[in-house]
């Protein structure tokens, strides 16, 4: 299957809580309803951010900051099941009246193909229903001076390290943008999956000592930047 991820943002005019409550209960069940191809969809929820212990700095990447509101997980089996609006929607009118309501209810939204590599798969979860705990989604570039396939065999290269630093995990997975799909788009290179079954484990497991936050300091160091990343709660739509 094909991913794809779009981060979105509320409008100025829009309250935040209001604006998930509408992604969740209205956009993406328009969505499941017109979008006979959609295989896969994950909608993710703004949280806000635990108190993560022994949290290591980590250079940060250019540009306005964005709050993102929502993350949309979208697998097709094909990427033109995905681009051509033809065949992405059941009708051209159903099709405008999800984008008209998202571009008036959203300030900025910005779509990826990814690759998914999924490291670490053992977080249940619901399909309609909440999962337990919270995920994190991290955005990342890379370091000035790497090339882009540098900067994927880094982060390849970090997977089992965070496997095994990174203790409270329940599921990890690397998405490794391919193309981004909106001009004008932050040139995100890395876009993570880092979940966890409880707060406990976010706090508390996540860099479980001093000397393990230095270790992934130490390493990211070489390769990426982060950008803006934050914690979401999971609805497993289909």
């Amino acid at each position: 299957m094909v991913k794809f991820l779009t981060l979105v943002t509320a409008a100025a005019d829009q309250d935040s809580a209001g604006f998930r409550r509408w992604f969740l209960h209205e956009h993406a069940p328009a969505v499941l309803r017109h979008c006979p191809r959609l295989r896969r969809c994950v909608v993710n929820l703004r949280e806000p951010a635990p108190a993560i212990e022994n949290m290591p700095h980590f250079e940060q990447g250019a540009g306005p900051r964005r709050r993102y509101q929502a993350a949309a997980e979208m697998c097709f089996d094909s990427a033109e099941d995905f681009t051509d609006r033809a065949r992405l929607y059941d009708s051209p009118e159903a099709g405008r009246r999800i984008e008209d309501a998202l571009a008036g209810k959203a300030g900025e939204a910005f779509t990826y193909r990814v690759t998914e590599v999924i490291e670490k798969a053992a977080h249940p979860t619901r399909i309609g229903e909440r999962s337990a705990g919270i995920k994190m989604i991290p955005l990342a570039g890379w370091k000035q001076g790497l090339t882009d396939e540098e900067g994927r065999l880094a982060w390849e290269v970090h997977g089992p390290l965070a496997l095994r630093i990174h203790t409270g995990f329940s599921k990890y997975v690397r998405n490794v943008v391919e193309q981004s799909l909106t001009p004008g788009a932050p040139n995100y290179r890395g876009i993570g999956e880092l979940q966890f079954l409880t707060i406990d484990d976010a706090v508390h497991r996540f860099f479980p000592s001093p000397a393990a936050a230095r270790i992934i300091e130490f390493d990211t160091a070489r390769w990426m930047v982060a950008y803006d990343g934050a914690f979401f709660s999971e609805y497993v739509l289909k």
